[in-house]
C-alpha cells in the first residue's frame, strides 16, 4: 500500500512518461502511477507502507490536516472586501480587510502557480484569503460557499457550465475566469 499526502492505494501499474511500463520512479522522473482513491496534489510525497491500515491512517492524518488548515483560513475578522468594492478600499484604514476567494483551475500545478502569483500581491490593507482552492470545474457547493461567505470565485483555464453560472448570477456570486497560457 501506498499513500501521497490524503491519496492511498494499491500500485496496480506504473508507467513513465513514455507510456512504457517500469517499476520504479526517480526524483524528477514523471510517472503515472494506476491504483490511487484519488489525485495527490503537486509535491506530496509518496510512501509505502506495510499494512493498509497504516496507510490509510497516513492518508487520513493529512486529510484531516488540511481540513484544519481550510477551517484556520476560513476563520478570522468581520472585515471583508468584494470584487466590487475593491476600488472602494481606503488605503488610510487601519483595519486590515479580508477578500474571501474560490480559486478553481485546470490542474494542480496552474492552482499553485496562480495561489503563489497571488499570494506575493502585497497585502497591506486587503488581505486574501481562499476559503476553498482545488483544480476542477466550479460547482453549486463552490458557489454556495462564496455567498455565504461573502466571496468572489476566480476561475483559471476552466468553462463554466451555463447551469451553474445561471445559480451564480440568480445568487449575486460573482465569477471571473481567466485563461492563462504557459510561456
Amino acid at each position: 500500500m501506498v499513500a501521497a499526502g490524503a491519496s492511498v492505494g494499491r500500485v496496480r501499474g506504473m508507467t513513465d512518461s513514455r507510456g512504457r511500463t517500469t517499476d520504479a520512479g526517480t526524483l524528477s522522473q514523471a510517472v503515472q502511477v494506476l491504483g490511487l482513491d484519488s489525485v495527490p496534489a503537486a509535491g506530496d510525497t509518496f510512501r509505502v507502507f506495510a499494512a493498509e491500515a497504516d496507510a490509510r491512517a497516513a492518508a487520513s492524518d493529512v486529510k484531516e490536516a488540511m481540513r484544519l488548515q481550510r477551517l484556520a483560513e476560513m476563520s478570522g475578522g468581520a472585515n471583508s472586501v468584494t470584487l466590487a468594492s475593491l476600488a472602494t478600499v481606503d488605503e488610510d484604514q487601519e483595519t486590515l480587510q479580508k477578500m474571501n476567494l474560490v480559486i478553481k483551475t485546470d490542474s494542480s500545478g496552474t492552482l499553485e502557480a496562480v495561489k503563489g502569483a497571488l499570494l506575493g500581491l502585497p497585502q497591506d490593507t486587503v488581505a486574501l484569503r481562499f476559503l476553498h482552492a482545488a483544480s476542477g470545474e466550479v460547482t453549486p457547493s463552490d458557489i454556495d460557499l462564496a455567498r455565504i461567505s461573502g466571496g468572489a470565485i476566480i476561475g483559471f483555464n476552466v468553462d463554466i457550465p451555463e447551469d451553474v453560472r445561471a445559480t451564480a448570477k440568480s445568487l449575486g456570486v460573482v465569477i471571473n475566469t481567466y485563461k492563462v497560457r504557459g510561456g
